[in-house]
């Protein structure tokens, strides 16, 4: 079994991330991703293992994007 993971989710559209957090299977959300892309959607998933709040601060102060604890798929 996998390590637990924090699997970010970016949509590129809205300068828009969230992050679903300790998760050790990302096929669900991998299948949510590639719908949202085949509909022409620019949304693209990453994961982390840093620390959760110390990687929701970096990513948004690197690129300039907004966290949501809503879902951006």
């Amino acid at each position: 079994m996998s390590k637990p993971f924090n699997l970010f989710i970016v949509d590129n559209d809205e300068k828009l991330f969230n992050v679903i957090v300790n998760i050790s299977n990302d096929d669900f959300h991998n299948e949510l991703l590639v719908k949202a892309q085949a509909s022409g959607r620019d949304v693209r998933a990453f994961s982390s293992k840093d620390i959760l709040q110390n990687a929701i601060k970096n990513y948004a102060d690197k690129m300039d994007y907004t966290y949501t604890k809503d879902s951006v798929l």
